[in-house]
């Protein structure tokens, strides 16, 4: 999303540029519609149809975040936490042992906080 920051779009994603109520909106229909065009080209072209008649580039974010969102992923909060439960020091070194525990952490905890933003 490299391209939506260095051309100032963001807006279009997060909601800060909502669409004029009154006057001229062509130049927002225009830039949200190069925004969603830009999303739709981001991503597998087999799921993009899901997304094309959604009306802004914010709906799509949305759709996209909410479909996609690890926040709620129990399986792999369930799949991490067995992991940490299962590893044994055994050979290890101590220090590996602990960086592989303390990565199982941080990913356990990322699948349980995960929010996706522009910076994602």
């Amino acid at each position: 999303m490299l391209s939506v920051r260095d051309t100032k779009l963001v807006g279009y994603l997060t909601g800060t540029t909502p669409r004029p109520k009154t006057g001229n909106d062509e130049k927002w229909l225009c830039e949200d519609a190069l925004v969603m065009s830009w999303l739709l080209n981001s991503i597998e072209p087999t799921l993009s149809p899901q997304y094309m008649m959604l009306d802004s580039a914010k709906d799509v974010w949305d759709a996209i975040a909410e479909q996609f969102s690890q926040g709620n992923n129990y399986a792999q909060a369930y799949e991490l936490s067995k992991q940490v439960r299962e590893l044994k020091q055994g050979e290890l070194h101590l220090a590996t042992y602990y960086s592989t525990l303390t990565h199982l952490w941080q990913q356990f905890d990322s699948c349980r906080t995960h929010k996706p933003s522009i910076a994602s």
